[in-house]
């Protein structure tokens, strides 16, 4: 986990950047991880922000920047250079997520209405 990346999520807003959720009650914080923007594992602050579980899940290992699944480390960034970049790549992820999520079992429809029941996915 980064402390660094929880608390600029903090000062962000606190809200799962593909979804909305909004992390400040303890049933949404719990849900919520450290995610790695471009799947490099990267710990570069820049590549790092807060997602809930549900949309982590949905975007497993693909990688905005390459819009591809996957990071080759011969030919892929390992983290976004700069600030405008980041957002770019979290825009393109937050399309992709709801593409995902509206495609799937778990759509974003569920998940809207479920987070706005005050019951959202939780994981065990």
């Amino acid at each position: 986990m980064s402390w660094a990346a929880w608390l600029r999520w903090v000062a962000e807003g606190a809200r799962c950047p593909y979804c909305g959720l909004d992390g400040q009650p303890l049933e949404n914080w719990r849900q919520m991880e450290t995610e790695h923007i471009i799947p490099s594992k990267s710990w570069d602050l820049l590549n790092l922000t807060v997602a809930c579980h549900v949309c982590n899940q949905a975007k497993r290992d693909w990688n905005p920047a390459t819009r591809r699944r996957g990071y080759d480390p011969t030919t892929d960034m390992p983290a976004p250079p700069d600030e405008v970049t980041r957002q770019r790549l979290i825009d393109v992820t937050r399309q992709y997520v709801k593409q995902r999520l509206d495609t799937g079992l778990y759509t974003a429809e569920i998940h809207a209405r479920m987070m706005a029941e005050g019951r959202a996915w939780q994981k065990c």
